[in-house]
């Protein structure tokens, strides 16, 4: 009896002491995000954000729900934490039913938010969806792949004439869609981004995060190959940029024509520059977030970059969207 007393009394310990340890760990890697450039918020319906957006015309954050839905996190800084507003709820009738909402882009010409929907479980159903910006009215739906292949829509770019570009992450390549959802094509060719996989744990992610040039092209991230492409609007050049380091790289936003935002995941977020036109480039800065928050994708506002982080924490449970401070990298 004393034995079995003298064990329970150890496990107790241990199990305490391993739980200050786990406190202490979680809040070393949250004290990274400063509480100055931080926006903390709770969210209003479901727990995971994969996307933000920063929409200057209306002063506030725009982030997509993997439960499907978007919503809008003002910027109040008098209220800490913010308080998410949905704008369009998860939807539980077909063919919506079901869809996790990824990447988007804020298509302010247009007044209207361009989005990739997906079925993350079963990948059996990949699609597009447009919104206008001031009534959230739906503008239309465009179905780009079914049961017939595994597939996952996952971000978007929209260039000048409104056309939009949709990656396939499972599929490995790009579909076009025209400006008013009523058609789509294949833009890339097949094997047009093959290359050998350097993270096993995400080798089955393809392309990514995808952004329009204003030089006329599209800048994409491949995921598990850990390299940036360069693809024409009529997917006929698809050229991987000439670059080395790690990014473990999921949404990229421009900065600027020469230079790029990538978030990486469990990494943090990377700067990456050019000075060829993004033939090749380098990483000039790095930002080494807390890795048990997932940074999933970034934008930019006010010339300052803010990651989107996933996964939130806390009682009551709040996200987090923060300002990237970014470190040079040493030569």
């Amino acid at each position: 009896m004393a034995f079995e007393a003298s064990c329970c009394t150890f496990t107790a310990v241990l199990m305490l002491v391993m739980a200050i340890a786990t406190m202490a760990i979680l809040r070393s890697q949250e004290a990274r995000i400063s509480s100055k450039s931080r926006l903390d918020y709770i969210p209003d319906k479901g727990w995971l954000r994969e996307t933000v957006h920063w929409d200057a015309d209306h002063s506030r954050f725009l982030v997509s729900h993997m439960e499907g839905g978007i919503g809008e996190i003002p910027i109040t800084p008098k209220i800490r934490p913010a308080r998410e507003h949905t704008l369009v709820p998860r939807n539980s009738t077909p063919p919506l039913a079901g869809l996790s909402t990824n990447g988007f882009k804020v298509d302010t010409p247009r007044h209207r938010i361009v989005a990739a929907m997906a079925d993350l479980v079963k990948n059996r159903y990949s699609a597009v969806i447009a919104y206008d910006t001031r009534t959230w009215e739906q503008l239309f739906f465009l179905k780009l792949a079914g049961p017939e292949r595994a597939s996952l829509a996952d971000d978007v770019a929209v260039d000048e004439q409104g056309s939009i570009y949709v990656t396939d992450a499972l599929g490995g390549l790009i579909w076009k869609v025209t400006s008013d959802g009523s058609s789509f094509e294949v833009l890339t060719a097949e094997g047009a981004f093959a290359v050998k996989p350097k993270h096993w744990l995400i080798s089955f992610v393809t392309v990514n995060g995808i952004v329009y040039h204003p030089n006329g092209f599209l800048l994409v991230m491949h995921t598990a190959g850990d390299c940036i492409f360069k693809v024409s609007l009529d997917g006929k050049i698809v050229q991987k940029v000439v670059m080395e380091g790690t990014f473990c790289g999921d949404g990229i936003a421009l900065v600027s024509p020469t230079k790029l935002a990538v978030s990486g995941l469990w990494t943090g977020a990377k700067l990456v520059e050019t000075h060829d036109m993004w033939s090749s480039a380098n990483i000039t800065h790095f930002y080494a977030g807390p890795r048990h928050r997932l940074a999933t994708s970034v934008t930019v506002k006010d010339g300052d970059v803010f990651i989107n982080y996933m996964v939130g924490q806390g009682i009551p449970y709040y996200l987090t969207i923060g300002q990237a401070a970014f470190t040079p990298v040493s030569s």
